[in-house]
C-alpha cells in the first residue's frame, strides 16, 4: 500500500464527482434554456446535439496524440478540466450575446459551447483512467475504478439535486445557475494540482506497459480488417446501431416535460430518478442476462422503450412523463450493458478489437443522426399543431424495426460461434 498514491485516489475519485455535478447543473435545464430563453428550433437543437455527440467521438480518436505530445496525464487533465470551467460562464452569457448580436450569434455561441463541453470530457477521460491504473496496483485495480465511478454518479445526483434548488431560490435564474456550476469546475481544478501527484514512471515500467498494450488500431488497419469480421458482429452492430436512432438526447424529453407544466426547477428530479434507477438495476439486469436468457431481457429492455416513447407521446401529464423517464431507466438497466455483451459474443476474441473501434465510429455516426432527425420531426409535429411528439415517434418506429432485427438476429446466429460465421 503506497499512501501517496491512495491519497491522489481519493482526490480523483472526489474530482470526478466535483466534474459531474457540475455537469449534470447545466444540462438538467439547458434544453429549456435553449428553446425558450434563446428560442432555437427543434431542429437547431438537435443539430447542435448531433454536432456536440461527433466532438466527443473525435476527441476521445485525438486524445492519445496530446498524450504523447505533453507526456504528462495530471497535465492533459487540467486542459481539459480548464475547457469544463470555462464552457459554463458561456452558457451563461448566451442571453447577453443573444441580446447584443441577435439569435444567429447566440446559436453559435451556445453551439461552441456545447462542442468545447464535449471535447473537454473527451480529453480528460483517457488519461483519467491511465492515472487511475498507474495510482493502484494489479491486486486494487477494480475497486480503485469502482470507487471513481461510485463518486462520478454521487456527483451526479447531487448536481441535479443542487439545480432543482438553485433554480427554486433563484426565481428560475438561468444565469446564476449556470455560473453557480462554474464552482465545483474550478474547485476541482484546484484539488487536481494540490491532492494529486503522479506518481513516477520507470524506463522498466513504461518498457513493460508498451509490451502488454497493443497499439490503436489505425483506420486503414480498421477497413482492412474489417473484411474479415463475422457476419454475426455486423448484423449484431446493425441492431445496436438501429436502436442507437432513438437513443436521441435527453434534451427533447426534458422539453416535453416543461410542455406538460412541470416547473424548470424540478426537471433536474427526473434525472436524478432516471440515474438511480439505471445505478441499482443494470448489475441485476446483466446477471439475469447471463444466467437466465440475455434474448429475453433485451427484447424486454427495447419493448420497454417503445411503451416509454408512447407515454411521452400520448399521456402529456407530469404523471406520464415521470413514468416515462422510469420506463427509459429500466430500458438502459437492462440494454446498456447487455448490448455491449451482445456485441463481443458475435466476436472472435482476436478481433474484438477492431470490432469495437468499428462499431465506435458506427455509433458515433447513428447517435448523430438520430438527434438530428428527432429535431426534424419535432418541428414537423409542431408545426402540424402536435407538439414536440415527432420524436417519440420516430424513436418508437426505429426500436420496433431495432426488435425485429433482434429477433433474427437470436434466430439465425443464435447457434453458430462467430468463427463460423465469418463473412467470406
Amino acid at each position: 500500500e503506497n499512501p501517496a498514491n491512495n491519497r491522489s485516489l481519493w482526490f480523483v475519485a472526489l474530482i470526478s464527482g466535483l466534474w459531474t455535478l457540475s455537469n449534470l447543473m447545466v444540462v438538467s435545464i439547458l434544453p429549456v434554456y435553449m428553446r425558450q430563453e434563446l428560442g432555437l428550433s427543434n431542429a437547431k437543437i438537435g443539430a447542435l446535439e448531433g454536432a456536440a455527440i461527433a466532438a466527443a467521438f473525435f476527441s476521445k480518436v485525438f486524445s492519445g496524440v496530446i498524450s504523447d505530445l505533453l507526456r504528462s496525464r495530471v497535465l492533459i487533465i487540467a486542459f481539459g478540466a480548464f475547457m469544463t470551467a470555462a464552457v459554463k460562464p458561456m452558457f451563461a452569457l448566451a442571453g447577453a450575446v443573444k441580446a447584443s448580436f441577435g439569435n444567429t450569434a447566440a446559436f453559435y455561441w451556445i453551439f461552441s459551447g456545447k462542442i468545447i463541453d464535449r471535447l473537454s470530457k473527451g480529453v480528460r477521460a483517457a488519461p483519467t483512467d491511465a492515472l487511475l491504473a498507474d495510482l493502484s496496483s494489479q491486486a486494487d485495480r477494480s475497486r480503485a475504478y469502482s470507487l471513481n465511478h461510485s463518486m462520478a454518479t454521487l456527483g451526479g445526483v447531487f448536481g441535479s439535486l443542487l439545480c432543482s434548488a438553485a433554480m427554486a431560490l433563484s426565481g428560475g435564474d438561468y444565469v446564476a445557475t449556470f455560473m453557480l456550476a462554474t464552482i465545483p469546475a474550478v474547485l476541482a481544478i484546484f484539488m487536481l494540482f494540490l491532492g494529486v501527484r503522479q506518481p513516477a514512471i520507470t524506463p522498466e515500467d513504461e518498457a513493460s506497459e508498451k509490451s502488454e498494450k497493443k497499439p490503436k488500431p489505425t483506420l486503414k488497419e480498421i477497413l482492412i480488417q474489417s473484411k474479415t469480421l463475422p457476419a454475426s458482429f455486423w448484423f449484431a452492430a446493425l441492431v445496436i446501431s438501429v436502436l442507437y436512432l432513438a437513443r436521441f438526447s435527453e434534451a427533447f424529453v426534458i422539453l416535453r416535460a416543461k410542455s406538460v407544466g412541470l416547473p424548470t426547477a424540478v426537471l433536474p428530479l427526473l434525472l436524478t430518478c432516471n440515474q438511480l434507477v439505471q445505478a441499482f438495476l443494470t448489475y441485476p439486469m446483466g446477471y439475469l442476462a447471463d444466467r437466465l436468457d440475455a434474448k429475453t431481457v433485451l427484447l424486454v429492455g427495447f419493448m420497454l422503450l417503445i411503451v416509454a416513447n408512447a407515454v411521452f407521446a400520448f399521456f402529456p401529464n407530469p404523471v406520464g412523463i415521470i413514468v416515462g423517464f422510469i420506463l427509459v431507466g429500466l430500458h438502459l438497466s437492462m440494454t446498456q450493458a447487455n448490448c455491449k455483451s451482445l456485441l463481443a459474443s458475435s466476436l472472435p476474441a482476436s478481433q474484438r478489437g477492431i470490432g469495437f473501434a468499428l462499431f465506435a465510429v458506427m455509433s458515433g455516426i447513428t447517435l448523430a443522426t438520430g438527434n438530428i432527425v428527432a429535431g426534424l420531426l419535432n418541428d414537423f409535429t409542431v408545426a402540424k399543431g402536435l407538439g414536440g411528439i415527432g420524436c417519440f415517434f420516430g424513436g418508437g418506429v426505429a426500436t420496433i424495426v431495432a426488435s425485429i432485427l433482434l429477433v433474427i438476429y437470436y434466430a439465425v446466429f443464435k447457434k453458430k460461434p462467430a468463427a463460423e460465421t465469418k463473412s467470406a
